[in-house]
């Protein structure tokens, strides 16, 4: 029977009466292991030629008879062929049904299966594995979740347990004691941090109302080994249990452990150290510490702790950073500060021993004048105009605006830098950015910083005060509303100009003057200088027109800077530059830039209005 079927050449002829009509005959050929491969290479004949309306009930008795050629099978089986095996009642085996509906949501995503649990019990499989088929079963059913949970591996019962999260609270299976333990269990044991602040963060009140008592004295047991066998390991559990189950803490407990956090010398080494895998974890448990309610942070935190926290402090957008700044925060909040509140780094001991005060301001100037130039930079060109902007910053790489701005406020109240180095630093163009934020906070701050850095300014003589002093009360002239939003192509062309003021030998130095000296007032719908230095006609014109464009890559942000580009016709005139001659590459090279940067601008008209305009068509044209 198998020769006849199975000839060994394509083109020969079939003898199909040979071919049992009787499935419970043709299931026992199917167990000729050499038949069925026979069956697989040339299934795409077979099917054409006889199979044609009852291939389904092949495919499954081939799999059901020969496991191994399922995935040849599916291979070489269409989607359609698969979804018509899935609805007949042909396959037995629920592990191959769910193996065969994975291949057809590879296809076919939006494919819809589900099965019950009389379906796997019923199953001819004896051991179906349940950490796969449960993905279709209806795990929102408590008696299905039950016998799924009950029966599949820790791995699987936590994806179910925060799935469930979603649909419905697991209060009713929770119930039973003995669940309970076993799912705290798994958790502790097998759960990432992540997965367990999620589970534990919603279901903390119905587990602390009926964990046993048995579980709280582990709980407390577990958070006591860090006091007692100086077991760092476990700082992220620790930090975890005293936020999820704040009742089965001795009140006592979080001051002790907030003690030997920054008090014991292993923490201190790890505090200080500029690299650690426990440096996060053990920060994270000594904020949660000063956060809880058995903690008060007046008396349980002394001046010297502040001062060991500013030295481990940065001021980078890194996660440690920013927890520390949160820490740093909570003190201030209860009281507890020094006299040099925004030293860090290497500075906070030059400062702690400084009494007189002339040599403080001296300090301050230095760590103004030492701030990374590339990290400030990164900020200025990747300002978050929004708060959760932030994290798209490169964190390691990038000073946290934040304190930069609160810094900045410090010393300018206190007198404590020359007007002439602050103008003159990027620290001033961070100031100037803030007045485009989106945040109410940190506009109100820049306007803050800008206030009195006029008075700063109006106090000294400098080569340049005369200059900086109109700029200053041009921009204060140009605002016409309480804590205004400024566009952001005019913060950051405003703060580029303004640092040409200070290096006169620059060839758009006369340009700048000119600009600024012409007005007494700020256009804030207008591109400064595009007319007069994108079609100059001095010597230095490429200088000059890279120069703008190179501004303009940075300055455009969003959707209302490019619609001031479009108001004077920016994009048309820089387009206009790859039909002449004098353009060289790199100056192709901006314009495709800046038309990209515009094409990312987050903005649905702008998209429009690119397409529109024809634009792109001529960018890609030429």
């Amino acid at each position: 029977l198998s020769d006849c079927l199975l000839p060994t050449t394509e083109h020969s002829s079939y003898n199909l009466l040979a071919l049992p009509q009787d499935l419970t005959l043709l299931a026992s050929v199917l167990k000729n292991k050499a038949f069925c491969e026979g069956v697989l290479r040339n299934w795409e004949i077979l099917s054409k030629k006889y199979f044609y309306s009852s291939e389904e009930r092949f495919i499954a008795l081939i799999i059901n008879f020969f496991p191994g050629s399922l995935p040849k099978l599916l291979s070489k089986s269409s989607t359609s062929e698969l979804i018509k095996v899935l609805e007949s009642t042909q396959l037995s085996n629920v592990e191959i049904q769910v193996q065969i509906v994975d291949c057809i949501k590879q296809q076919d995503p939006n494919y819809r299966f589900s099965l019950t649990v009389e379906d796997v019990k019923g199953s001819s499989s004896s051991n179906v594995d349940l950490n796969v088929a449960w993905r279709y079963l209806d795990v929102t059913d408590m008696d299905t979740a039950s016998y799924v949970l009950e029966n599949v591996n820790a791995e699987t019962m936590i994806k179910i347990a925060l799935m469930r999260d979603e649909i419905m609270t697991l209060s009713k299976w929770f119930e039973s004691k003995k669940r309970i333990r076993a799912l705290v269990e798994v958790f502790d044991q097998y759960a990432s941090l992540t997965e367990q602040k999620s589970f534990l963060g919603q279901h903390s009140v119905v587990i602390e109302a009926k964990i046993p008592i048995f579980m709280k004295k582990l709980i407390e047991k577990k958070v006591n080994s860090f006091l007692q066998n100086n077991d760092l390991s476990i700082l992220s559990n620790t930090e975890l249990y005293i936020s999820a189950f704040p009742s089965f803490i001795r009140p006592s407990l979080p001051s002790e452990l907030l003690q030997e956090s920054v008090t014991r010398d292993q923490c201190m080494q790890i505090l200080l150290s500029h690299q650690n895998d426990l440096k996060e974890p053990l920060l994270r448990m000594i904020h949660r510490l000063l956060t809880s309610s058995h903690v008060d942070v007046s008396k349980d935190v002394s001046k010297s702790i502040v001062l060991l926290f500013q030295e481990c402090y940065t001021a980078s957008n890194s996660t440690v950073d920013q927890i520390i700044l949160s820490i740093l925060k909570e003190c201030h909040a209860a009281g507890v500060v020094n006299k040099y509140p925004f030293g860090f780094g290497p500075y906070v001991r030059e400062l702690s021993q400084i009494k007189n005060l002339s040599l403080y301001s001296e300090v301050c100037i230095k760590m103004v004048e030492d701030f990374d130039k590339t990290k400030l930079q990164n900020l200025i060109n990747h300002f978050p105009l929004h708060p959760d902007e932030v994290d798209n910053l490169n964190h390691s790489d990038s000073y946290s605006l934040e304190y930069i701005l609160s810094f900045m406020i410090f010393i300018l109240e206190n007198g404590q830098v020359e007007a002439r180095t602050f103008l003159s630093h990027p620290v001033f163009h961070v100031i100037l950015l803030s007045l485009s934020s989106y945040d109410d906070v940190t506009r109100s701050t820049g306007y803050t910083c800008m206030e009195k850095l006029s008075y700063l300014v109006a106090g000294e003589s400098f080569r340049e005060k005369g200059m900086c002093t109109y700029v200053l009360g041009m921009l204060q002239n140009s605002v016409t509303e309480e804590n205004q939003r400024l566009p952001h192509l005019m913060t950051y062309t405003l703060g580029i100009m303004i640092s040409v003021l200070f290096t006169p030998h620059q060839p758009i130095y006369l340009d700048i003057c000119h600009f600024l000296l012409q007005r007494p007032t700020l256009d804030f719908t207008d591109v400064p200088l595009f007319y007069s230095l994108f079609c100059s006609s001095t010597l230095a014109y490429r200088t000059v027109q890279n120069w703008l464009l190179k501004v303009l890559v940075v300055a455009v942000r969003t959707e209302e800077d490019y619609r001031i580009l479009s108001r004077r016709h920016v994009l048309p005139i820089c387009m206009s530059q790859f039909h002449t001659p004098l353009t060289d590459k790199y100056t192709l090279k901006l314009i495709r830039t800046l038309v990209g940067r515009c094409w990312g601008i987050k903005s649905s008209y702008v998209k429009r209005d690119l397409e529109a305009s024809g634009v792109l068509e001529s960018l890609f044209v030429l």
